[in-house]
This record gives structure tokens, C-alpha cells and sequence, in this order.
């Protein structure tokens, strides 16, 4: 396949994996997309469905594809990959941090409108209990007990990961950067990302994009809202319903959300 010649053409602006199910038998991915808007030509109608490659691998050799016409709404489109045996994304010392690419190709006819790619980790996570007074999470069914947390805040990122995956990153006043999860994605260490406190007391308008960016990582063991009264539990319910796979904590021990 070749690029097509420089016209108008589609392009995509983000791609997101959800993993929606995963267990040692199989994994169940959406790989969501979004296209950019036909700018500055806004008189172009923008497609109503578009052909597209989706491509699974690993470093292991893995590799599957599917192609489909997606139908678009809103210029976003999604497409669903069920993978048999996966690999398991492990915290550090319970197993291997397995990483698949998620690439999305648009075509037209066997010319290349615009390719974009990025990584996911197949694992389930799941907390003991609301307040985690147990420090216990159940990653892909089976317990890791926490030794130490770590809390982040935005002056300490540049520090040094911890090293072993009994270690829990809380990352704190800030919502975490794109290189801190990917590293913590490669070291296996999880990560428990707090709601920062708005200054104009709307933290709501946040959520959407940073679940969006966050919520594929596999570091990522789940949210925590700050003691702020019925705000917590509108945060909270929100949370649920962006990204219903994650849990969300409500009651952290030592003031995480500080």
C-alpha cells in the first residue's frame, strides 16, 4: 500500500484502547479513533464512514489484524479485537509487563490516508474493599499486597521510580504525565492517579480528557477522589461512568488526594 498524493484527505487526531474484558482464555479490546475535522475547509463535509486496518501485535511475534468499513459519529469510530490466550500485563515481581501495539490505518482503496499507533497491557484490576484499609489490590485475580506507598506530587516527578511492584505510586495535585505512566507501564509498577482539587471548584471538566489519555495504561490501578463532600461523590459517579473499568477509591487512607 502507498501514501496517498497530498490532498484533503482524512486524518486521525487520537486513538484509545479500552481492554473490556480480559481473563486467561481471551481479552476483548475497542480501539476507539477520532478523526480531525476538515479545517480550514469547513465547507467539505466531514466522512460518515471511513475503511480501516486495525493491527494487534506484540514483541513475541503476535501479530493479527481485521479490516472494516466504519460507520462515524461525531468523526469518531471504533472498532472490536478478541484475542485468544493474551498475554498478561503483570505488576513487577508477579509476572512479565506484556505490552501490545495498537496501530489503526485509514485507507482508501490500498492507499494509506493517515496511520497512527500506540500501546496497551491486558490485566484486571480490581480492590479488596471501598476504603482499601487492606492495601490489597486483585490484579488479574490474584492479590498484591501494597508495602509502600509513594506519593507524587508535580515538584517530585522527575524522581526515580521504585523498584519493586509492592510499590504504589499515588500520583497527587496534578494528574500524572504521559512519560511518568509509560514508564511505570515498562518498570511494572501501579499507579493510583488522584482527582486534583480545581481552583474554580469544576475538577468535572478535566475528567473526560484525562481519563481519555489515562485510562489505557496498565499502571493504572484506578482513581481517587478527595474528601469534598457531595463534589466526591458527583466526581466519583462520573468516574464510573467514563471508565467503568478502573475502581475509584473514595475513602484513601493519609489524605491521598493532599
Amino acid at each position: 500500500m502507498q501514501p496517498l498524493p497530498a490532498v484533503i484527505t482524512p486524518k486521525l487526531a487520537q486513538i484509545k484502547p479500552v481492554v473490556r474484558y480480559v481473563d486467561d482464555e481471551q481479552a476483548v479490546i475497542d480501539a476507539h479513533f477520532r478523526l480531525k475535522p476538515y479545517l480550514p475547509h469547513p465547507d467539505k463535509p466531514n466522512p460518515k464512514q471511513i475503511k480501516v486496518l486495525l493491527e494487534v501485535e506484540n514483541q513475541k511475534g503476535f501479530h493479527d489484524e481485521t479490516f472494516a468499513q466504519v460507520q462515524l459519529k461525531h468523526l469518531c469510530g471504533m472498532l472490536r479485537v478478541q484475542l485468544v490466550l493474551p498475554e498478561r500485563w503483570w505488576p513487577a515481581g508477579m509476572g512479565e509487563q506484556s505490552l501490545y501495539c495498537i496501530k489503526i490505518t485509514l485507507l482508501k482503496g490500498h492507499h494509506i490516508l493517515d496511520q497512527m499507533q500506540t500501546s496497551v497491557g491486558l490485566t484486571s484490576v480490581r480492590i479488596t474493599d471501598e476504603y482499601f484499609d487492606s492495601r490489597t489490590f486483585m490484579i488479574n485475580g490474584k492479590p498484591c499486597e501494597i508495602h509502600t506507598i509513594v506519593p507524587v506530587d508535580q515538584i517530585h516527578e522527575t524522581a526515580l521510580l521504585p523498584a519493586s511492584g509492592d510499590s504504589l505510586i499515588v500520583v497527587r495535585d496534578h494528574y500524572g504525565t504521559d512519560n511518568l505512566f509509560k514508564a511505570a507501564d515498562l518498570a511494572g509498577i501501579l499507579m493510583v492517579q488522584c482527582v486534583p482539587i480545581d481552583p474554580a471548584g469544576k475538577p468535572e471538566q478535566q475528567l473526560v480528557k484525562q481519563i481519555s489519555r489515562l485510562a489505557s495504561h496498565p499502571s493504572l490501578a484506578g482513581w481517587c477522589v478527595s474528601p469534598q463532600g457531595s463534589l466526591s461523590q458527583k466526581m466519583a459517579k462520573q468516574l464510573r461512568e467514563l471508565d467503568p473499568i478502573h475502581p475509584v477509591i473514595e475513602h484513601s487512607p493519609s489524605n491521598w488526594a493532599a
